[in-house]
This record gives structure tokens, sequence and C-alpha cells, in this order.
């Protein structure tokens, strides 16, 4: 197992606070506060605006948020919060969540200004590279979606394909022990225990394929038909989708590996991107 960037980034954080134990406690603390402060980033560079960011930062974080809480939030509905005891889940996980979320957020930040025609491929490179040593499935989301965006760049001729290019292609050769390991390793046993559950999890991916297919709709409208200055958000949103659309039909269907429900989180980015952009939309109206 090639993933090994956050045990060692671990047990050099353990070194400096005096003990593992020292940081199981403050970790909770130190990754979550980068990781809102990387997603606010995130958000503000894709809305620049201040508030609707902190908002989106807020949502990144609440992983049972749904479309019906929007007006819950806005009317600072108390039951929004009922039984709840820490931020979420999410800031709680080390390190499928505290540490590679920093880097996925990067990737986003990185993608996007790729497609503004800024020189960001670096930046993407780490963070798909760290990813891959890190959590197997951002750097799956991350990779998928460069590869996506690299065939739209390629069909349409647009500049940026080749910074997609290059990122693309030395992230893979990068990441390549991880790839083989994964793709060659033996589970034996685990593999028919993994089958098994994988095979038992009654997953629908019907109602989140027309919630994507719907917010991809409305995106590729808003682009084509009203403000093109979505058009490089909207790419963004869209490719988020794509690995949960995949893999859970994969699953669904074939029952291979990996269980699709690793995506969810990024379907639920996606979605508050989305959500994001309406918000944005409206309140720019003329």
């Amino acid at each position: 197992n090639y993933q090994i960037l956050p045990y060692i980034f671990g047990g050099i954080l353990s070194y400096i606070l005096g003990g593992v134990e020292n940081f199981f406690y403050l970790k909770n603390f130190i990754f979550p506060t980068f990781g809102f402060l990387i997603s606010f980033i995130l958000l503000k560079t894709f809305f620049r605006s201040f508030f609707l960011s902190l908002f989106g930062a807020v949502l990144f974080y609440n992983p049972y948020f749904a479309t019906s809480d929007i007006y819950r939030y806005f009317t600072i509905d108390n039951t929004l919060w009922s039984g709840a005891s820490t931020l979420s889940y999410l800031a709680a996980k080390y390190p499928s969540q505290q540490f590679t979320f920093i880097f996925y957020f990067l990737g986003l930040i990185s993608l996007f200004k790729i497609l503004e025609n800024k020189n960001y491929k670096y930046l993407l490179i780490i963070s798909i590279t760290i990813s891959a040593y890190s959590y197997l499935y951002d750097f799956v989301v991350l990779s998928l979606m460069t590869f996506s965006l690299f065939v739209y760049s390629l069909a349409f001729n647009l500049k940026y394909k080749r910074d997609l290019f290059i990122a693309g292609l030395s992230s893979f050769l990068l990441a390549l022990p991880v790839i083989v390991i994964s793709a060659f390793q033996e589970f034996r046993e685990d593999a028919l225990l993994a089958f098994f559950f994988t095979q038992s999890q009654n997953f629908n991916p019907t109602p989140f394929l027309v919630k994507s297919l719907f917010a991809t709709i409305v995106c590729l409208l808003i682009t084509k038909f009203y403000n093109k200055s979505y058009h490089n958000l909207s790419a963004i949103i869209i490719t988020q989708f794509f690995p949960l659309m995949i893999f859970s039909y994969l699953c669904y269907y074939f029952l291979i590996l990996p269980y699709p429900y690793h995506f969810m989180l990024n379907y639920h980015f996606s979605k508050v991107l989305f959500i994001l952009m309406i918000i944005n939309l409206i309140i720019n109206l003329n």
C-alpha cells in the first residue's frame, strides 16, 4: 500500500505536538480549520462573493445538506442542527477527509484556473499526485475530471488542452506505482468479502443520475443562452458528477469494485456548487 503520506505527516505532527494522543485530539481542530479556509478560497475563486463563499463553505462541511435545507438555513431553523454533536463527520475522518480534502480543493482551484488559461498545471500535478498517495478515491475523481476536460478541450481545440495534457500525463507517471499495485493486488478472500458487501448494499443510482442530468442540462442552458461567464464553473460541476454515475452503474449492474458510495461526497460538492451558482445568478440579475 503506497498511500502513506497522511500517516507520515501525522507522525511528524505527533512528534511536534508531543505524542500520538495529542495529535488525535488536535487534528480535529487543525485539519477542519484548514479545510474550511481552503474551501472558502475555492468558492471565492468561483463566485468572488465573500458572503456567498462563506455560506457555501458551511454547506461543504455539512454532508446532510439537501436542496430543501436552503430555506431552513435562511430562516435559521434550529431543527437543522438537532442531534448534532460535532461540525460534521467530514471534520473527524482522518486521512480520507481531513488530510486529502485540502489537496482535493486545491485540485479544483487549479482546474478552474487552467480553464481560465492560467498556469496552474503544477498545482494540479501536486494535488493529483498527493491524492494518489493519500486517498485513492479523490485521486480517481481529480484524474477523471482532468481527462474529461482534456477530451473536451481537444474536441473544441481550446488553448488549455496542453496544460491539461501535461498535468494529466505527469500525474499518471508519478502515481504509476499506486495504479499498478491497485490494479494487480491480490485480495484473496478479502475480495470475496468486499464483493459480498458491494452486492448486499441496496444503492439505487437512478435518483442521483436524474439529479445529475437535471443539473447538467440547467448548466448547459445557462451557459448557452444566458450567461457564458458560468462556462468554466459549469464544467467543474458537470465533471464532478461523472465518478459517481460511472462507478455506481458498474457496481449496481456488474457488481465490481470500488463501491460507489466513496464518490458521494464529490457528488455532494458538485450539488452545493450548482445551488450556489443558481443563487449567485439570481443575486446578479439585472
